[in-house]
């Protein structure tokens, strides 16, 4: 039996008072504590049932079990205990406290119940004889571990709102000092009178995380070029080790950078004495970071990596049988009159299927690279210019009435969902007293699961209430993000006539989200729709006309 251990195997005693312990700590984590608290059950116990004069029969150990996360029905000590209390081979269960029984309180006081009515007395340490000798007792034995499992739960909440308080005052909570700053003691106190330490930058590391920022940022590299680039340049860790690219990944994935504490899901203002990064380019990041990850692999708008010459990476397919094609070079050598021999590389996207006999493909092999990229090159201009003097007011507030007309539908199903799952929830919270009372048709465990999932339903029913209220409240941030849209195409527009490779295949990769090419060099442009959204049917036509 997985994480069960019984402690002792002593043969039964014939009388009333043959005792079964139960021990259990809550994680893993601390069972590996040199604290483990399973020793002091267990001496508490004893002590607790010599004085009783009882006979202790057996001892039995739950490790890294949680008393909120896993049902009785899935816990072996618990169905040990059932099965030998069906056979009467014990009369007392003892625990420390009876949350050692479990924390799940629609389902903890039935299982105290049921040992109950095979004939096992219950017994806690701390708290005593748990009887259903009458309604009162049941109902008491409920509102007891009901009002445990919330003070359990108000004591969890008050150590988050504790550390979500730290952060809010711009106080570092601990840990390890990320890149680019060092934690010292720098005059604070804490209630107790003693100094604690804060985070300060570090001129040389934060200039670093700059540099990593705005390589991957503006100029377009990846976290293996950045790592690379590092390297050549003799930059490293800490440890002394390269920088690798999960490394670099959770760098640019740190909101700290921008002069923020974050402690769960406080988040304070940006502290000017500990910004690395401004919010623009941290954001920019974040962009490139999401549309990168392999979760978008498939739909991605960005490449995922820059280098080499052609304007397309990673969104480019083959129109008969949907494989990638693949950036390749094919080296041609040429003889000049004088001997010389000269050497040119002709780009081509090649049908990785076709190539590589992955799948059934009636397309070509390749296509090449310069005729795809001069239609993708001369798209691009055309809709940037189209963009430069895009009217940004009007555009966002028709996009932002329709947004806010869809948020208030998804608002109003919501309300309804919610009012539907509470009003549900509330009749099952009456069948509980009528259990108590003995009234109820319903069994205890089957009324149970029906009250957790019926708190879903309202929970995810008043989460998407919340999420369609904060929709529409949030007015000012989608007017921001809109605006931001279009300034970014703005911006392109006058970058990237003049700019680097690199960055002329991170713009084409952000507009573009897919482009598929058949025999005859057809080409089928689909636009990100971040940036789609902006175009209206006459663009839409140039874009297609172009194609």
């Amino acid at each position: 039996m997985r994480n069960t251990q019984s402690i002792l195997n002593i043969p039964a005693v014939e009388n009333q008072n043959r005792v079964c312990c139960l021990y259990r700590v809550s994680t893993l984590g601390q069972v590996d504590k040199v604290q483990d608290d399973i020793p002091m059950q267990r001496t508490a116990c004893r002590e607790f049932l010599e004085q009783q004069g009882w006979t202790l029969l057996d001892e039995v150990a739950e490790k890294g079990i949680s008393g909120y996360k896993i049902s009785a029905k899935d816990r072996d000590a618990i169905q040990v205990l059932q099965q030998r209390a069906l056979r009467h081979e014990f009369d007392i269960l003892l625990v420390f406290m009876f949350d050692r029984l479990g924390r799940i309180e629609s389902e903890t006081p039935f299982i105290v119940e049921w040992f109950v009515r095979q004939g096992i007395r219950v017994w806690s340490v701390r708290e005593g004889e748990q009887r259903f000798e009458s309604h009162v007792d049941k109902l008491t034995n409920y509102i007891r571990f009901w009002q445990a499992a919330g003070e359990s739960e108000k004591t969890s909440i008050r150590i988050r709102t504790r550390l979500g308080q730290l952060a809010e005052e711009g106080h570092y909570h601990g840990g390890t000092a990320p890149y680019g700053y060092e934690s010292a003691y720098l005059g604070r106190l804490n209630k107790q009178g003693l100094p604690v330490k804060d985070l300060q930058r570090i001129s040389e590391e934060a200039a670093i995380v700059q540099l990593i920022f705005k390589k991957y940022a503006n100029e377009g590299m990846g976290t293996h070029t950045i790592g690379n680039y590092l390297y050549d340049m003799g930059i490293s860790c800490r440890s002394g080790k390269v920088f690798t690219n999960t490394t670099i990944r959770h760098m640019l994935g740190r909101i700290t950078y921008t002069g923020r504490i974050k402690c769960g899901e406080v988040i304070t203002e940006p502290l000017p004495h500990l910004r690395i990064i401004e919010d623009d380019l941290f954001e920019k990041a974040q962009e490139l970071l999401i549309a990168r990850s392999k979760a978008f692999s498939e739909n991605r708008s960005v490449p995922r990596l820059t280098l080499g010459s052609t304007l397309l990476s990673g969104n480019i397919y083959c129109a008969h049988c949907g494989g990638k094609l693949v950036a390749t070079t094919n080296p041609r050598k040429y003889v000049l009159a004088d001997g010389t021999v000269n050497v040119s590389r002709i780009h081509r996207y090649a049908c990785y299927n076709k190539v590589r006999h992955r799948a059934l493909c009636t397309g070509q092999s390749g296509y090449t690279a310069k005729k795809i990229d001069d239609v993708i090159d001369q798209l691009i201009r055309k809709v940037l210019h189209k963009c430069k003097d895009m009217p940004a007011e009007p555009l966002v507030k028709m996009r932002l009435a329709t947004k806010i007309a869809e948020s208030e539908a998804l608002q109003k199903k919501a309300r309804v969902d919610m009012e539907t799952a509470t009003a549900e929830m509330s009749e099952l919270q009456e069948e509980v007293f009528r259990v108590i009372r003995g009234e109820s048709a319903l069994p205890q465990s089957v009324l149970a699961e029906m009250l957790k999932v019926s708190e879903n339903k309202v929970a995810e029913a008043s989460k998407r209430y919340m999420d369609a209220c904060e929709s529409i409240r949030d007015v000012d941030r989608m007017c921001s993000d809109m605006s931001k849209q279009i300034g970014k195409l703005q911006s392109w527009s006058t970058l990237y006539n003049d700019a680097e490779p690199a960055v002329k295949k991170m713009i084409a990769s952000s507009l573009i989200s897919r482009v598929t090419v058949s025999k005859d060099y057809s080409l089928d442009i689909q636009f990100n729709i971040s940036y789609e959204q902006f175009f209206d049917e006459s663009e839409k036509n140039i874009i297609a006309n172009l194609a």
